[in-house]
């Protein structure tokens, strides 16, 4: 009885990114419940001997999977759209690029990250994410430049006002929705 229920049990695709990794390594929580999926990107950060090692050791746990240009594509959009292109790294967007390759596929898929712009972007595209210190965001921004010089805001990925051309700019962030914080 007990092994029928453990088959019927969907399994979870858990997406790792760098911090996270290290972190479920060197505390030791990795488990069976979870098939964890590493981007290429992400294996390519890891340099430090510990870390190599602990990977190797628990190798059985992880497989290797690059998202699709067309998926690298899609976050880079959405990533323009926040205001978060210049905040994320080839590497982040790679990790929520390669959940969407899992959830086309039709897994079950969560993604786990302590950085905020990653759970930023995989909360407005409504992709499941935890944080293995349990450090979650509680609202989607999305970031802007507010021009010094006329007060216009316009996206964060142009290099100068488009209103009156100067360079001079701070961040603002501005929320798009509140999450459900169960």
């Amino acid at each position: 009885m007990m092994g029928s229920e453990s088959s019927q049990v969907r399994k979870k695709y858990c997406v790792l990114d760098t911090s996270s990794l290290i972190k479920a390594l060197r505390k030791n929580v990795l488990s069976e419940g979870c098939i964890y999926v590493l981007p290429t990107n992400v294996l390519n950060e890891i340099k430090d001997a510990e870390t190599r090692y602990l990977l190797d050791a628990n190798k059985r746990f992880f497989s290797i999977l690059g998202p699709s240009k067309r998926n690298l594509e899609r976050v880079l959009e959405v990533a323009r759209d926040l205001g978060l292109s210049k905040i994320l790294s080839e590497t982040d967007i790679s990790v929520v690029a390669t959940a969407l390759e899992l959830i086309e596929r039709g897994h079950d898929v969560i993604v786990y990250t302590e950085d905020y712009a990653i759970q930023n972007i995989c909360a407005f595209m409504k992709i499941k994410f935890r944080s293995v210190l349990n450090r979650k965001i509680k609202v989607i921004l999305r970031v802007l430049k507010k021009c010094k010089v006329c007060g216009e805001l316009y996206p964060e990925d142009l290099s100068e006002c488009p209103f009156c051309g100067s360079k001079e700019y701070v961040l603002e962030r501005r929320r798009i929705s509140r999450l459900n914080t169960n």
